[in-house]
């Protein structure tokens, strides 16, 4: 075999936790070099890993641009468009040319990109040797188990893929396969074949000072009585046929053809029952969402119900002009008075007032906001002043109702020309947080005090009309206008006496708001 052509990489293929690092280490041993840029051992390997940092991350953004990750079962599908990654890997391959002896290059996620791998080496100037390492599904499994929590299952799926996507993809090539267990036993005879077999068997000779590093303590589980992929025990039963070769040959291929026809029909399987059970899993997480979001509302509700916080509200009050906007570093806190008002001061030196924003708290609420004095002048009607809010309001006695169900509740009034220009302008005025049973009892005592003065207007007008009985043309004139407000009243009272029969919230809410007609069929 000529190997001038091209400096060789020996590139270290093999599922996860099959024995690759150990390999590698081996090859390290004999002369091979793997680069400055390796991933730290760890306790699962204390020898090390020999993977090159770069590559791994490589080689995930490209597992990742097909939708998967290394411990997701594919196939992948291909083209994977992933410039950057490429880039990287052919610029750790050409940092591993210009030795005296091979490179060796090592990454079990290099199995299922042995295309990407294999362009990224021949744009390098290298020529790849694969070395495909075998170890029994079991052991794997139960590696894989003690480090990750991987079920069986999983680890046999991605231990046919590792191995039928490696064998395939590097048919043509050099390669050889070994085993793991081999290696352990015999690990210089081992790489004295594997080497032989890819031509380097003078090049990379057994050091005897540096050892080779391969223990047996480094096979710490035992295929007997493991758990295993059935199909994959019978896949690596046959592979272990083409240990110490090159796994050439028509009949090798065209049963490693018909076992991956069957891995294929297993993984479309496996696949649409994943597809499956990730649409319930949708189904169940979206269910959820919606219970909790109508839990939360629910209490929200129920905290809408309780009293009002006795904590004091924290008010804030904002000044703009009218080409300008809101911002933080114009805005004052309110300082609470003895009286229970509260004073702030807007404005300054050049700057216009044209807009009074005043945020009542920090969180949503009911809030009375009365007796707004801006430069020392009342406001005369404060909700008609309000051109923005971002809740509801409604105008009461001495000011206006602002019902916020978000936090940060405000609104702004319009100033006209109440705040002199370029003046610091004094502001005060009283602030309440009402809670939603306050309010809506107050609501009823409202109407229930104005359905007592119609019903004492329906007798005064009444004991007018009597009186006014004698002069008939003069009563039929008056009584038309009065029968036309009696009319009006007793509208008024049915609808009173209708809310009284429907007290729950949903009403008062809609009926405070505007939106609750006179119940049909009233007089």
């Amino acid at each position: 075999m000529n190997t001038t052509e091209r400096p060789t990489a020996l590139v270290v293929l093999g599922m996860h936790r099959s024995g690759t690092s150990a390999v590698a280490g081996a090859l390290v041993a004999r002369g091979a070099h793997a680069g400055n840029a390796l991933l730290p051992s760890t306790s699962d390997n204390a020898n090390g890993y020999f993977e090159d940092a770069r590559l791994v991350a490589a080689s995930d953004a490209l597992l990742a641009s097909a939708g998967l990750t290394w411990d997701e079962p594919g196939p992948l599908s291909r083209p994977i468009v992933a410039p950057e990654a490429r880039a990287a890997m052919v610029e750790v391959f050409c940092a591993l040319r210009g030795r005296s002896t091979p490179a060796v290059v090592k990454d079990p996620r290099a199995c299922r990109l042995v295309p990407e791998w294999s362009q990224a080496m021949a744009e390098a100037g290298l020529r790849p040797a694969y070395l495909i390492v075998l170890r029994d599904p079991r052991e794997v499994a139960a590696s894989l188990q003690a480090r990750d929590g991987m079920s069986a299952y999983r680890a046999g799926r991605l231990w046919l893929e590792h191995l039928l996507e490696a064998e395939l993809a590097t048919r043509g090539a050099a390669r050889v396969f070994i085993d793991f267990q081999d290696l352990v036993q015999a690990p210089d005879a081992t790489l004295d074949t594997a080497l032989g077999v890819l031509g380097l068997g003078d090049v990379l000779r057994p050091d005897v000072a540096r050892g080779t590093g391969v223990e047996a303590r480094l096979r710490r589980q035992r295929a007997e009585g493991g758990e295993g992929e059935v199909f994959a025990e019978r896949v690596y039963a046959f592979a272990k046929g083409c240990l110490g070769t090159a796994g050439d040959g028509a009949v090798v291929a065209a049963a490693f053809d018909a076992f991956r026809v069957r891995w294929l029909e297993d993984a479309e399987s496996a696949r649409a029952a994943l597809l499956d059970a990730r649409a319930r899993e949708g189904r169940e997480r979206e269910d959820a969402l919606r219970l909790l979001r109508e839990v939360r509302n629910g209490l929200a509700l129920a905290d809408a119900w309780e009293k009002a916080p006795s904590r004091a509200p924290n008010p804030r009050v904002y000044g703009r002009a009218l080409d300008a906007a809101h911002s933080e570093d114009r805005s004052f806190a309110a300082r609470a008075q003895a009286d229970g008002g509260f004073v702030a001061t807007i404005g300054g030196p050049g700057i216009g007032v044209d807009r009074l924003r005043l945020d009542p708290d920090d969180r949503a609420g009911v809030f009375e906001i009365t007796a707004l004095v801006v430069a020392g002048v009342p406001v005369p009607d404060l909700p008609a002043a309000v051109v923005a809010c971002n809740g509801v309001v409604r105008p009461t006695a001495g000011g206006l109702l602002l019902v916020a169900t978000d936090d940060d509740p405000w609104i702004e009034i319009a100033l006209g020309s109440m705040a002199p220009a370029g003046t610091s302008v004094p502001v005060r005025f009283d602030l309440r947080g009402r809670g939603l049973p306050e309010l809506l009892w107050s609501l009823v005592e409202q109407e229930a005090i104005g359905a007592t003065r119609l019903r004492e207007l329906e007798a005064l007008t009444q004991d007018l009309a009597e009186r006014r009985a004698a002069d008939a043309a003069a009563a039929q004139a008056e009584a038309a206008v009065v029968l036309d407000a009696l009319d009006r009243l007793a509208r008024q009272s049915a609808e009173i006496l209708g809310w009284t029969r429907r007290r729950t919230f949903r009403y008062w809410w809609r009926r405070w708001r505007g939106k609750v007609e006179t119940p049909e069929g009233t007089p």
